[in-house]
């Protein structure tokens, strides 16, 4: 069997989310399909399929084995076999330039030689040249021997052996209009094509010869072009398929085919408007949401003024009346669409021209797509001679504006022709030398203005992990002996024109440490680009790991942590939510708390970081109502808040000398709750348990016994009322995890790291007096804690005007809370509805 019959040596497979698009091209060459992988092997099979040499293609025609130097054995399966009318034969690999990788040229080579050992040829193919491949494409359909009318077809090989025009032609080979609707088109793509593939204007001029008048720019016809056609002006209302209907000036109407239309000798287009522009379909990716689905739903209204359907419509569907081509002028249909939509006609004209000349693009608000820029509408050469100005008077004495002013006309005088470069009035060069001189000191002191030159400092300190710009610049600061403020202003920049609040450059920073810009990224999250989601980090910088922190001289270490950090793994050192600076908890007694961070990260690793973070939360307020003094048992029944009393004795213990706990801070309290939080936070995360707390009777009570599995439950009397795992089971379970209240925001307006609020300090105080007076209610601690808000504020109503009633609302179980949320349940999933709809909606318009 020779080589051109085989059958593909392996399948063309298709799959869901597939990056390549395979199929099967039907070959005239071939009398048959051949396979291909990729849109590249499409355009190339197309191509061999009309090189008149070719007389066999095969796709995926054999294996190749061979070993590679370190007896690694390889093979390949080339993409084309291809054969010669004279019964050479070439094989043909198929490869973007851009994505030749080494190890496929050592497959390339591998073929090759053994191809020149058989005596075969071998191409290897980049992608094509776009206007062959758009020409073969369109000229491909009428290969097919479908489209072969005889006795036409044989009499028309032989009229157009020689070059005639096109009507000529068509005319004696029979009625003209039958002949150019079918067997013209297939005979000459068949026989008559040649190597003119690449010019199509010039391929056309060869079938209608010298008489034919060809419409240049105009020649792609739309509705509502007007074209000269029979000596009289006619206006393009509607295309379908091959059929052009038009309408004359005095309001006739009638079909002819395109081909007839564009063949006769006065055809020409007199009011077409230019062809529209590529639409930037990378720019539509970067629009608001709101914005392009506003220009989508424009895009189906012009589309319906212009075809009289809506995109996506069945075939056969009839038109509006109002929309329909056959019995409405363009200009009626537009005045129905605004009447339809309650805008102008000249709103619908407008945005019909703008998605005729731009696309999709035309139709998007521009209002969107500006970008500010500090400079304004100032010419980009003037810019540049106003930085060189700023840049020469770093180093002399302080000046004026009024000089530098001088100095840069000159600059563009001497530079650039008169007149060449527009100038603006004095009062705007003030404003852009004010825009450009932000935080360069250029007319300040000129001490200040030398400190902003950036040089490296010596021997500079690496940043910790997490750390936040402030920190690292202080501690370098205080290292070296510099002015903490003046470093800050040397490596940083306003956060917009204008603004107080400074971010940190990462180039200046970079060129200031002699580390790259790609190492503090990855230690300080604040120089990312683009940056985190800040929501995955606590709100509030503090610090972290004293003993990690050791290995980082020149002052305190202040991290951004993110919300799963509750643990130095490293040195077993409890870090825990923000609080007042304590040095980390030694946890070496308490293995169980650490196995807990352990446990957290699987947690983390399994369901993200905003299931997880929801979860442990809810958890942290679970065991604090559990180990509130008002909610346990009146019974002296051993419950797990003895396990939590006993952790609390070990880290917060009593100062003999002073008889007072003098090492007391509220986030010790959460690492005596952290390990069965962390063991009841699967349940919160879980879908399938959410499910069951959500569920019926039965499925609840699988859930209780669970949690009762985990922790002390249930932990109160049922005649006490105020029960937080059956109130998160009514109210919670069913709705999605909480996010943070307050996320962090980059920046500041000074490198000094402020000091403790005195408000803060107050609580501190408050609450330290507290524990030491009476050693309970810890749990009731917890709950005012602001590391619990997120849970306890889950967009619930009534708002309390104290924080007692938020509390007390977080245990509700009663029958007024059950009718509440019901109620609330059902507005939500009207709200669910009406949203399932509008993005059907959406989806319904984008096709």
């Amino acid at each position: 069997m020779r080589f051109e019959a085989a059958a593909p040596v392996r399948a063309f497979a298709s799959y869901r989310r597939q990056r390549n698009l395979p199929g099967r091209w039907w070959s005239a060459t071939k009398g048959g399909h051949v396979g291909y992988e990729s849109w590249l092997e499409r355009d190339q099979v197309m191509l061999l399929d009309f090189d008149p040499a070719v007389v066999g293609i095969a796709s995926q025609p054999f294996w190749l084995f061979w070993s590679a130097a370190n007896g690694r054995p390889l093979s390949h399966a080339p993409d084309y076999f291809a054969r010669h009318e004279d019964g050479t034969a070439v094989v043909i690999d198929c490869r973007p330039a851009e994505r030749r990788r080494p190890r496929d040229w050592a497959k390339f080579e591998a073929t090759e030689a053994a191809c020149t050992e058989v005596g075969w040829g071998f191409r290897l193919l980049g992608a094509p040249d776009p206007v062959v491949v758009r020409n073969v494409r369109w000229l491909a359909g009428y290969r097919h021997p479908r489209h072969r009318v005889e006795p036409v077809a044989s009499e028309l090989l032989a009229v157009f052996a020689e070059p005639l025009p096109l009507m000529d032609g068509a005319a004696a080979g029979g009625e003209s209009l039958a002949v150019l609707n079918g067997a013209v088109p297939s005979t000459l793509v068949a026989r008559a094509v040649g190597g003119r593939l690449g010019a199509p204007a010039r391929w056309f001029a060869r079938l209608a010869g010298e008489g034919a008048v060809m419409a240049g720019a105009g020649s792609v016809l739309r509705p509502g072009d007007w074209v000269t056609f029979n000596g009289d002006e006619h206006q393009v209302v509607a295309l379908a398929g091959t059929a052009v209907r038009l309408r004359s000036a005095g309001g006739a109407e009638s079909v002819v085919l395109a081909s007839y239309l564009m063949a006769a000798p006065d055809f020409v287009v007199t009011g077409a408007e230019p062809l529209p522009e590529m639409e930037p379909s990378g720019l539509l990716e970067t629009l608001p949401e709101p914005t392009r689905a506003a220009a989508e739903r424009w895009q189906r209204h012009v589309v319906e003024v212009d075809t009289g359907l809506l995109p996506g419509a069945e075939p056969g569907t009839p038109p509006r009346e109002e929309y329909d081509p056959a019995t409405r002028s363009l200009t009626e249909r537009m005045q129905a669409k605004a009447a339809e939509l309650g805008v102008s006609l000249r709103t619908v004209e407008g945005k019909r021209s703008r998605y005729v000349k731009q696309g999709l693009w035309g139709l998007v608000d521009q209002r969107a797509t500006r970008r500010w820029e500090a400079t304004g509408r100032a010419d980009a050469r003037l810019v540049a001679a106003v930085r060189e100005g700023l840049d020469g008077e770093t180093h002399l004495s302080t000046g004026t504006r009024s000089r530098l002013i001088r100095r840069v006309i000159k600059t563009v005088e001497a530079t650039y022709a008169d007149g060449a470069v527009p100038l603006p009035s004095e009062r705007t060069l003030y404003k852009l030398i004010d825009a450009l001189s932000t935080g360069r000191h250029t007319f300040g002191a000129a001490e200040a203005r030398g400190l902003m030159l950036p040089r490296t400092l010596p021997d500079p300190v690496p940043p910790a992990r997490h750390e936040i710009p402030p920190s690292y610049i202080s501690r370098l600061a205080t290292l070296l002996g510099l002015d903490i403020d003046g470093l800050w202003f040397q490596v940083t920049q306003p956060a917009y024109p204008g603004a107080g609040r400074r971010v940190v450059v990462p180039e200046r920073l970079a060129a200031l440490t002699g580390r790259s810009v790609h190492a503090l990224a990855g230690a300080m999250p604040e120089l990312r680009d683009p940056p985190p989601d800040w929501e995955m980090f606590r709100h509030q910088p503090q610090t972290g790991c004293h003993l990690c922190d050791a290995r980082h001289p020149g002052g305190k270490v202040v991290r951004l942590l993110p919300h799963h950090a509750y643990i130095c793994l490293r040195h077993g050192a409890w870090i825990g939510p923000p609080d007042i600076d304590h040095l980390a908890v030694d946890l070496a007694p308490f293995p169980e708390i650490v196995d807990a961070q352990r446990r957290h990260l699987l947690l983390l690793r399994r369901y993200g970081w905003a299931p997880t973070y929801d979860a442990v939360l809810t958890a942290l307020m679970i065991c604090a109502h559990i180990w509130y003094g008002d909610g346990r048992p009146l019974t002296d029944v051993f419950g797990v808040w003895n396990i939590w009393d006993d952790r609390v004795h070990h880290l917060i213990p009593l100062d003999p000398e002073k008889q007072d706990y003098i090492a007391y801070s509220a986030s010790k309290l959460f690492a005596a709750v952290y390990p069965e939080a962390v063991t009841l936070a699967p349940l919160i995360a879980s879908p399938y348990w959410r499910r069951l707390a959500d569920g019926t009777g039965a499925e609840q009570a699988r859930f209780f016994a669970e949690v009762g599995k985990r922790v002390t439950y249930p932990y109160n009397e049922p005649d006490r009322g105020g029960d937080a795992v059956a109130h998160w089971a009514l109210a919670d379970s069913w709705r999605p995890p909480s996010r943070p209240l307050t996320t962090y925001a980059p920046g500041r307006d000074r490198g000094t790291l402020p000091g403790l609020a005195a408000n803060r300090l107050a609580r501190q105080e408050k609450s330290a007096k507290w524990f030491s007076r009476s050693r309970r209610n810890q749990g009731r601690t917890l709950l005012f804690h602001g590391h619990l808000k997120p849970v306890l504020l889950r967009d619930r109503e009534p708002r309390y005007v104290k924080w007692e009633g938020t509390i007390w609302h977080s245990g509700r179980t009663d029958d007024l809370m059950k009718e509440e949320v019901a109620r609330r349940r059902k507005e939500l999933q009207a709200g669910a509805a009406h949203v399932r709809y509008q993005r059907a909606e959406d989806r319904a318009s984008s096709r």
